[in-house]
């Protein structure tokens, strides 16, 4: 990395970083042209009476009793090379909070736009609470400054106000709690991406390392955190609805991210070149993406993106060297301009959702092939989506060779299937015969051969069909589930009418049940054995007359429910008549 002026943006070895590091500069540059107005307004006020006091510039305003500090150079004076700020050769800059001029006090509310610009020399600086408002390009290209106390009484922070030069440390220390500094409107214009620099944050005397974001910020303003190298970790709870732009971007040594389950937006470059971050997994919750939001996350492998999610936006993961796990849900329909360039996605399964892949999406990609999924609905493909890098091959669902290769026409040579897929197979209490495989495309006819005893249940996908035909489309892993046979036995009373119905597994033993109490028969077995329980079974109560009750029996034949025929006892049940036995008498 180089040493940058002001308002330049990182530039790395990739050639379509430093395009659009070129582009950003042009648009940085117009809005300083636009600032240079502003700068010229505080030159012109300068020849027309600010006073010096303690080595300080102030235009002293005596409606309010208040005073602004300020200086004589601008920003055309620097883009003319012709600067010489009037406070060259300062170390520190102690701003008092208040400053006597003619007898009267005048509170130090601002510090202008431009007012230490350039100040090489100026290592230090110290800001009183009673400030409010700072304004534009402060403290731009003051690349030795290394020190900074800021008051929280700051309501309004102007663009590029602190100096560009990564190669230094500032130390900030923050006079006020992490909650306000969440809040800090610490940009102005979205093309000014260089704002607040904090290389080392502290609050007070204590320097932030582990971010746990307070439950009452519900959003963390753009550019918060931005550069903070201090910080390692960050945590937020179910309070935290939105990230802004660049919230954490060029946070180092961040290394982790837990996000809670209430965030729904997370603007463009909230956490794009944190070179230290490795797993990212962004909560169902989150509706709304920004661009570029892991640009340039050099150590990132894997990422999940919440479900529900349409569109994958630009530049989201371009320069994620070392992605190799990227996890889309099944709703997203576009990837958008150069999302996964130079990424080194391993084994990628392109969505069947996707309908549109937008130019340079897959660019220089790091990796060797890209897997169309089964029932596509891609048919649009943008310019050199696929250009470049290691791609070798864009494998596609069997029969649609034809259909991919006009829709992939820049990249014919590489649209082709797969390799044959593997196919694992695994049977429960049986086994299980297939024909061979031949091709990608193969359809295989699978028929499960349970053990004896045994009968096919389903397979493990849910499938019931056996035999099975398949058409091999992916690498197919499938259990055939067998269960033991189980046997009915029921169970019959005296009146052979049923008493009891079981299902008993293969050689498992029915529970007997308690035989009926039967008025001058003694119970005597049921006439089949229900051990190691085979088949199906009707067993039956097995009775013999109750000797001592004959005679009993014999002096009551005149009861109707008991009669002597042929010297034969007989029982009446209804309108049926059985013997002692139990054998119904015709």
């Amino acid at each position: 990395m180089q040493r940058q002026r002001f308002g330049q943006q990182l530039q790395y070895d990739d050639p379509t970083a430093n395009n659009r590091c070129f582009e950003n500069m042009k648009r940085i540059l117009f809005f300083i042209t636009f600032l240079a107005n502003i700068c010229s307004l505080s030159a012109w006020d300068n020849a027309h009476g600010h006073i010096l006091i303690d080595n300080l510039y102030y235009d002293l305003d005596t409606a309010s009793s208040t005073a602004r500090v300020v200086s004589m150079a601008t920003i055309r004076d620097w883009m003319e090379g012709t600067m010489s700020s009037n406070y060259q050769g300062m170390k520190m800059a102690n701003i008092p909070s208040a400053v006597t001029y003619r007898d009267t006090v005048y509170t130090v509310t601002r510090i202008q736009d431009c007012a230490f610009m350039g100040c090489s020399s100026l290592d230090s600086v110290i800001i009183p609470n009673t400030v409010t408002w700072m304004g534009n390009l402060v403290f731009a290209d003051c690349d030795n400054l290394e020190y900074m106390e800021i008051p929280s009484s700051l309501t309004y922070v102007g663009a590029m106000s602190f100096p560009s030069d990564l190669t230094k440390t500032i130390h900030i220390h923050y006079m006020g709690t992490l909650e306000e500094w969440c809040n800090k409107p610490w940009t102005v214009s979205p093309n000014s991406n260089i704002t607040c620099t904090p290389h080392e944050l502290y609050f007070y005397d204590t320097k932030l390392t582990d971010v746990v974001i307070p439950e009452t910020v519900t959003n963390i303003a753009e550019a918060t955190f931005r550069c903070c190298r201090s910080i390692t970790s960050l945590t937020t709870g179910d309070h935290l609805v939105s990230i802004g732009n660049s919230a954490f971007s060029a946070c180092r040594n961040l290394a982790s991210i837990h996000i809670g389950n209430r965030l729904s937006e997370i603007q463009n470059g909230a956490f794009s070149y944190c070179d230290s971050l490795v797993s990212v997994t962004i909560p169902d919750n989150v509706t709304t993406l920004g661009e570029r939001i892991f640009e340039q996350c050099r150590s990132l492998t894997y990422i999940r993106f919440p479900g529900g999610l349409a569109k994958i936006p630009d530049g989201t993961c371009s320069g994620c060297t070392r992605l190799t796990t990227l996890i889309l849900p099944d709703t997203v329909r576009i990837i958008g301009r150069s999302a996964f360039e130079s990424c080194a996605l391993k084994d990628f399964v392109l969505p069947g959702s996707v309908t549109t892949i937008q130019p340079y999406a897959f660019s220089y990609l790091l990796s060797p092939s890209v897997t169309i999924a089964h029932g596509s609905a891609l048919d649009q493909v943008g310019e050199y989506a696929f250009y470049g890098g290691q791609l070798k091959a864009i494998y596609v669902p069997c029969g649609e060779l034809e259909h991919f290769r006009q829709v992939l026409s820049d990249y014919t040579k590489i649209v082709q299937y797969g390799k044959p897929y593997n196919l694992v197979l695994d049977v429960q209490n049986g086994y299980v015969d297939h024909t061979e495989m031949h091709t990608v495309c193969d359809s295989i006819t699978l028929r499960v051969y349970p053990l004896r005893n045994y009968h096919f249940v389903q397979w493990s996908d849910g499938n019931t069909d056996n035999p099975r035909t398949i058409l091999l489309s992916q690498d197919t892993s499938l259990t055939a589930e067998c269960a033991i046979n189980e046997y009915r036995v029921r169970f019959f009373d005296f009146y052979k009418e049923l008493l009891e119905e079981q299902w008993v597994k293969h050689g498992e033993d029915a529970v007997l049940p308690e035989a009926p109490v039967v008025e001058h028969y003694i119970f005597v077995r049921w006439d089949h054995d229900c051990t190691n329980v085979q088949q199906k079974l009707d067993v039956y109560a097995m009775y013999k007359p109750d000797p001592e009750d004959i005679g009993h029996v014999l002096s009551e034949s005149k009861n109707p429910a008991k009669l002597l025929q042929n010297g034969q006892i007989l029982i009446l049940r209804g309108e049926k008549v059985y013997t002692l036995q139990g054998q119904e008498v015709k």
